[in-house]
């Protein structure tokens, strides 16, 4: 199947900006770097670490100092500032990155900021990023918590996009599919016919709805961790009958910034049901026995998916305990 994607564009551009903001989201270059909270006293830095590709290019490193004098400074000879390297307070600071010699496997080279350094490494060939789990709490049911883990030797912010579907089979059609994209931290939903249906800033007030399942943006969190090159997108998903009923399989495909993907395209990494399926049943018809010309019923009958779910309902009085076919 073609896989679809939003139109972005990532510009590389130098700013200098001053950056008031905390505990946010920065966007750049298509690469996604996690800002700090401003609330701390002292110089800090966002990222701490960065793995480049072999090309060359520009990144960016964001200081938080609360009104602290710092000044960023390199000793490596392919790392070039291109914007601002002093300030008193909170700021961005641009960088370009010489392409890496040919023959050369990797390199490494740093930015300090007052007591803080940025490492960086650069790599001529970034193995493919991979599926590493999908797990949801509860295990099944209407509404859950889905926690999505991909992995990169080039680091949780070398990815570029965590796409997922859950279905009877990997297809859009039918499907509550889902695609995050780290360069504008956004995550867009399927509308289970191969178009979207909407998409919003992860965190935000907004509301994405298919007629498959509901996803509120503010119950969508990014986490990356560094130490172990993985990133995590936490998605708690609503999901909605008829479409939902039954055992699900959840897919999930990565990609990260050199366009590269999970070799297993559309994993299945897990099966889920949100609505169970089954038949309808008599609960019970009373009175059970009696006599005479007249008597009222009440007959109560169930679906496991709902009331709405039932259709007919078939009441035979017979003198003989003898199965027949509605309609016949």
């Amino acid at each position: 199947m073609n896989l679809r994607f939003p139109s972005i564009v990532f510009a590389a551009v130098a700013v200098n900006c001053v950056c008031a903001q905390t505990t946010k989201e920065y966007v750049y270059f298509g690469s996604r770097m996690l800002g700090v909270d401003a609330s701390t006293t002292g110089v800090s830095i966002s990222p701490t670490q960065a793995t480049l590709p072999p090309a060359g290019g520009n990144a960016m490193l964001f200081v938080t100092a609360n009104s602290t004098a710092w000044t960023a400074s390199t000793t490596t000879s392919w790392i070039h500032f291109t914007g601002i390297t002093s300030g008193s307070g909170n700021a961005g600071v641009a960088y370009s990155y010489d392409p890496l010699p040919s023959g050369t496997p990797m390199r490494s080279g740093s930015i300090s900021v007052g007591s803080s350094t940025l490492l960086i490494t650069q790599i001529a060939t970034v193995p493919n990023p991979t599926n590493v789990s999908a797990t949801a709490t509860p295990a099944s049911g209407a509404d859950a918590t889905f926690s999505f883990t991909a992995s990169s030797q080039g680091g949780p912010k070398y990815f570029n996009w965590i796409y997922v579907i859950v279905n009877k089979t990997p297809s859009y059609t039918g499907a509550c599919a889902f695609l995050y994209t780290a360069g504008d931290n956004r995550l867009y939903l399927d509308n289970g016919q191969g178009s979207w249906s909407g998409w919003g800033e992860v965190g935000s007030s907004g509301q994405l709805t298919s007629p498959f399942c509901q996803i509120n943006l503010s119950e969508v969190s990014v986490v990356p961790d560094f130490a172990s090159n993985q990133l995590k997108l936490r998605v708690k998903i609503h999901y909605s009958l008829p479409g939902m009923a039954g055992s699900q399989n959840v897919y999930m495909l990565v990609q990260d910034n050199a366009g590269n993907m999970d070799t297993a395209l559309w994993q299945p990494m897990m099966t889920y049901v949100p609505y169970s399926v089954g038949l309808p049943s008599v609960v019970s018809l009373s009175p059970s026995s009696g006599s005479g010309l007249s008597q009222q019923f009440t007959s109560v009958f169930s679906h496991p998916q709902g009331a709405d779910k039932l259709g007919a309902s078939f009441i035979l009085f017979s003198p003989a305990n003898t199965p027949v076919t509605p309609g016949s």
